[in-house]
């Protein structure tokens, strides 16, 4: 049933109930009604519908299944469990599952497993998604235990059940911690050496926790015991892999295979043309996105904007390089590369005024953040009493007393390469663009975007996929990998 049905049929009950009337629903469209309902804003609503759907069709399987997991919902195991129990001459997978269900959810886990093994000696129809669902129900749950024991036996017996192997998935992203879920997969590798999926998701793991040469053995393992490395995600994690090695022609020549399936090619091309910069091929970069930024009628991602900048700016197209600046700084006005790049660009220009606005603007967005770092460092109580003294005295607009305590902060402690870059700030606060270019000669604007990259990110600026899955911390990334059933980055 359409969503636009659905809603009428539920209208039209809900409208009669409130005028204290009733409609007749065929069985099945209630059923089908009730998927729209499964939510925790319209427990109310489905509770209504479904006791109107018994009422008609008291006998209707489906619905007896539902309400089953309705009184689970409720925490009424016993009444649930009764019912299940009453239901079990249909021999319907859902209704052992609901049976066992309650059993867990009581406590009962012993017989819960005992139940479960007789149906596999009986051979009962459909076993592999009674396993799939008991092991769904209890990940739900947490059942962290009982559902990798169930998820275990399943795959036991139906090492082949697509439905189990998204359990799999979905138990493994329920670990959420990389050690713990790498030591699990591990452990069903043990158990099960000749299955692609094992390897492919330990494969995962090890790209989300930047072991990459690990995961490439792992990805040639899967490949070994079936086809899953030809599949174009995990080609594309391969490449990942190689490209954050370095070994960027074999990274190109998966990417660049990879990018005539359409589906892929917005994933792949920013990727790819950050692979050519790397490899200063810039002319091939710059066309890639040039035709990447024309055709994409959707929100660009700034590290496309900015990789595009740097070629025009290596090429000489200087006016593409303003015109891609600006258009940065309208989608992403307050990200602290976008800012530092405009300040670059109007001291270029010789328009100091609107340098050292820029300028002041970001160093005050990223000095508290410069301050915590620097305060939790070990030892280096000079420069720490340096940096906060320059701090202040610049917040006072006292620019050359901040630029001297910058200064000497920063010969204290020069593993602190952002000093040096909050040194030259304080020199446009002065109109001094000598002293600028003197403060910046030593902390690049290469090292300086590096620097704000590491310490400074802001969450939901910049959020390429997976050209900079490092910006992504690891556990993030594996529960996102792992959530998705389809196992797409």
């Amino acid at each position: 049933m359409k969503e636009k049905e659905a809603k009428e049929l539920i209208n039209a009950f809900l409208k009669a109930e409130e005028q204290g009337k009733s409609i007749y629903m065929d069985a099945d469209q209630v059923d089908e009604a009730l998927d729209w309902l499964e939510t925790e804003d319209t427990v109310e609503e489905y509770c209504k519908l479904l006791e109107a759907g018994l009422r008609l069709h008291p006998n209707y399987l489906p619905l007896l299944v539902r309400k089953c997991f309705h009184l689970m919902y409720e925490d009424r195991f016993e009444d649930a469990y009764d019912l299940a129990t009453s239901l079990t001459d249909s021999q319907d997978y859902e209704v052992y599952a609901a049976q066992i269900d309650s059993l867990f959810c009581m406590g009962r886990t012993e017989e819960a497993f005992r139940l479960l093994e007789q149906r596999v000696r009986e051979n009962c129809k459909d076993l592999d998604l009674l396993f799939a669902d008991v092991t769904d129900f209890l990940i739900n749950e947490k059942m962290l235990k009982a559902s990798r024991d169930v998820l275990m036996r399943g795959i036991e017996l139906f090492p082949d059940s697509l439905e189990l192997k998204e359990e799999f998935n979905d138990f493994i992203a329920l670990a959420c911690e990389l050690p713990q879920a790498i030591r699990i997969c591990k452990g069903f590798i043990n158990s099960h050496p000749y299955t692609s999926e094992g390897w492919s998701m330990l494969g995962k793991l090890q790209v989300a926790a930047q072991e990459y040469d690990k995961a490439i053995e792992s990805f040639d393992f899967a490949a070994l015991c079936g086809n899953y490395a030809e599949e174009p995600d995990a080609k594309m994690l391969k490449a990942y892999c190689h490209y954050m090695n370095g070994n960027l022609d074999e990274a190109i020549k998966i990417f660049e295979d990879l990018r005539s399936i359409p589906e892929l090619k917005d994933r792949i091309v920013p990727i790819l043309a950050e692979c050519y910069l790397k490899k200063n091929r810039i002319e091939t970069c710059y066309s890639l996105l040039r035709h990447f930024i024309d055709q994409t009628t959707f929100d660009i991602e700034l590290s496309v904007l900015l990789n595009f900048q740097t070629c025009c700016l290596i090429l000489g197209k200087w006016q593409e390089a303003e015109s891609v600046l600006e258009l940065a700084s309208e989608m992403y006005p307050t990200n602290v590369i976008v800012l530092h790049r405009r300040v670059i660009s109007y001291t270029e220009q010789n328009d100091m005024e609107k340098a050292y606005d820029l300028a002041d603007e970001m160093f005050r967005s990223i000095a508290g953040d410069g301050e915590q770092l620097i305060m939790k460092a070990e030892k280096h109580e000079e420069a720490k009493a340096l940096f906060s003294q320059a701090l202040q005295l610049y917040l006072e607009k006292d620019f050359s007393g901040s630029l001297l305590c910058f200064r000497k902060a920063y010969e204290a402690f020069p593993e602190m390469r952002i000093l040096g870059f909050f040194a030259a700030i304080a020199c446009l606060g002065m109109k001094d663009i000598e002293g600028y270019l003197r403060c910046t000669h030593d902390v690049s604007p290469e090292e300086v975007e590096s620097i704000l990259d590491k310490w400074f990110f802001e969450e939901g600026d910049d959020l390429p996929d997976p050209a900079r899955l490092t910006e992504i911390s690891p556990a993030t990334l594996a529960r996102n990998y792992l959530k998705n059933k389809n196992n797409h980055n």
